[in-house]
């Protein structure tokens, strides 16, 4: 009895997850019908929510990159501080 309970502790993760991407689809669908022009099929949901991911991925990126060029300006200055007083 004991293991049935883990796997569905670790199972009510992934219902809360689909339940969450269902009520999004719900509350985006009609925008995405009306600039396509048609129905929403599942094929374009998927490619929705990928794109949408890229697209995080793409902004962590940035933000990492905007990091890592704060932190090398921030260098140089302390450079420039010891090297030239």
């Amino acid at each position: 009895m004991n293991r049935w309970q883990d796997n569905l502790t670790d199972f009510i993760p992934v219902l809360v997850i689909i339940g969450t991407m269902d009520m999004l689809r719900a509350m985006l669908t009609p925008d995405i019908e009306k600039k396509l022009g048609r129905k929403l099929n599942d094929w374009d949901w998927e490619y929705y929510r990928h794109e949408s991911f890229r697209k995080l991925i793409a902004v962590q990126q940035q933000e990492k990159d905007r990091q890592r060029l704060q932190r090398l300006d921030d260098m140089k200055v302390i450079h420039d501080l010891v090297w030239e007083g």
